[in-house]
């Protein structure tokens, strides 16, 4: 399937869609990928930004049975478990209308279940692998999200939409020069299935909503000792709070963060 992302030209903040059950969600999925196509350019219509990304997978969240689709065993097996994984950390927990929660979340509880499951199946060589490809992913991310950054300052300043344009397009050229090295064709960025796509403000939004949160769920992982049932408990008290009691806890953490390193 696909979903299509969109934020304003000159904004990092997404379009909210809003749903029963899942509440307000940063996309539209579509099962057809003209009809993404076709909400994608009534988006780019209205002068939104606008990025199309697949999706393998998608959760229920406990009211189906979800499928395994042929495609999945196309997958190499460390993303299939992480895909796998990842999904049923929804059906474990989940905040109506706080995707970057519920996304940190999930990605946090993926990485540690294959780590385990490698373990137990005694495959030292895929720790090895499945580390590296996360410690790349790891290092891909802060890049835009250090962009995604440099563009809210300036979007926040009060300056004429050709001075907007011009700064907009100079970070997102710089970074498309640090990623790969000025083309981005056929790059296996992430959320993008090595698809051809445009860096604009749309691309930074599941960039930000699936890893912005992940090291502050790390962190707390690892202070409970790598426990996953205690990490499930904690983060069942976090998803509790009212939403801005919870983002004052959330940035509490990331400062510590911040501080540590």
């Amino acid at each position: 399937g696909w979903n299509v992302y969109s934020a304003p030209k000159f904004s990092v903040e997404p379009k909210k869609w809003c749903f029963p059950i899942a509440g307000c969600v940063v996309y539209r999925g579509y099962f057809s990928k003209k009809e993404a196509l076709e909400f994608a350019r009534k988006m780019d219509e209205r002068d939104f930004d606008v990025f199309i990304g697949a999706f393998n997978a998608y959760s229920t969240l406990g009211w189906y049975n979800d499928p395994v689709l042929r495609s999945h065993l196309r997958l190499n097996p460390i993303r299939l478990a992480g895909l796998i994984i990842h999904e049923l950390a929804h059906q474990k927990f989940y905040v109506s209308g706080d995707s970057r929660f519920n996304e940190g979340f999930a990605v946090t509880v993926e990485r540690a279940g294959v780590l385990r499951w490698l373990k137990s199946a005694g495959g030292d060589d895929h720790i090895v692998q499945a580390s590296k490809m996360w410690d790349k992913e790891d290092l891909i991310v802060a890049k835009i999200l250090k962009a995604r950054t440099q563009l809210r300052n300036i979007y926040l300043r009060e300056l004429d939409s050709k001075s907007l344009a011009q700064k907009k397009n100079s970070i997102f050229q710089d970074l498309k020069s640090d990623l790969c090295g000025g083309n981005c064709s056929g790059i296996n960025l992430p959320n993008t299935n090595g698809e051809e796509f445009e860096l604009n403000n749309a691309y930074l939004v599941p960039i930000d909503t699936y890893y912005s949160l992940v090291p502050v769920f790390q962190s707390i992982l690892d202070s409970l000792g790598g426990s996953l049932p205690q990490f499930f408990e904690k983060v069942e008290e976090l998803g509790e709070l009212p939403f801005e009691e919870r983002q004052r806890e959330i940035e509490s953490l990331q400062k510590r963060i911040k501080d540590n390193h």
